[in-house]
C-alpha cells in the first residue's frame, strides 16, 4: 500500500499488501490460382493442329471452369474476413472496484484508545480521515493506519500520527484482499479529562 498522510502526500512503502502512499493484412489472393493451376504444353505431332495448348489440372477433376473461379472468390472473400477478425486486438478492462464509505465514532477519554477494522476484497485506493473532533477541534488526538490481527483484535500500525488533527487523512493503496484498521488514542499533551468527541471515515474497495 501507498500512503500519503494529510497535505505531505508522501508515499511510503510497506508490507503485507498495504502499500501506503499499477501477419497483419496480408491476404492470400493466389487461392484461385491453387485452384487453376495451368501448365503449358508444346505442339505435338499428330490430330492436333495448334501451335500449343492450355492444360488446366483443375479441369482434371471434371469440375466446370466457372464453378471453380466462383469456389476461387469464395476463398478470397473468407480469407479477407478472417484476416479482419484476427486484426481486432481490442482487451477488455476490468471493472473498477466499488468504493464504499464506513463511519466509526466514539468518546474519548484521557489514556483511552478505540481501534475500527475493514477488509477489502479487492485492491483499491483507501481514504481514511478523522472527520470530527470536539469539543475543540484544535486539539490533538493521535491516528493511526494498520493491519489488523484477527486472532488477537489488535491493530498492527503501519502508519501513525502523533498530532493528528480534525480533517487530518491518511490516503493508501492497497494491493490485496486484507483486513486493515484504524486506530484513536490519547497522545498524553492533554491538560483536561474532558471527553473528546470524535467521527472517522474510512473509503475503501468492497
Amino acid at each position: 500500500m501507498e500512503v500519503r498522510a494529510g497535505g505531505a502526500r508522501r508515499p511510503f512503502e510497506l508490507r503485507k499488501g498495504l502499500l501506503f502512499h499499477g501477419d497483419d493484412g496480408d491476404v492470400v489472393t493466389e487461392a484461385a490460382r491453387s485452384l487453376e493451376r495451368q501448365e503449358w504444353e508444346p505442339a505435338v505431332a499428330g490430330n492436333q493442329t495448334d501451335t500449343g495448348h492450355w492444360k488446366s489440372k483443375s479441369l482434371s477433376f471434371g469440375v466446370g471452369e466457372e464453378m471453380l473461379r466462383g469456389i476461387a472468390r469464395g476463398v478470397v472473400v473468407a480469407a479477407f474476413c478472417a484476416a479482419a477478425a484476427c486484426g481486432d486486438t481490442t482487451t477488455p478492462t476490468a471493472p473498477a472496484p466499488t468504493i464504499i464509505t464506513e463511519t466509526y465514532s466514539g468518546t474519548l477519554i484521557p489514556a483511552s484508545a478505540g481501534t475500527f477494522s475493514f477488509t477489502t476484497l479487492t485492491g483499491g485506493s483507501v481514504i481514511a480521515t478523522l472527520t470530527t473532533l470536539g469539543p475543540d477541534n484544535t486539539k490533538t488526538v493521535g491516528f493511526s493506519l494498520g493491519t489488523f490481527v484477527t486472532a488477537s483484535k489488535t491493530c498492527t500500525v503501519v502508519m501513525d500520527n502523533v498530532s493528528a488533527t480534525e480533517a487530518f487523512a491518511f490516503t493508501a493503496q492497497t494491493s490485496s484482499i486484507g483486513t486493515y484498521c484504524v486506530r484513536i488514542y490519547d497522545n498524553g499533551t492533554r491538560t483536561d479529562s474532558t471527553p473528546y468527541t470524535y467521527t472517522i471515515s474510512v473509503a475503501h474497495p468492497q
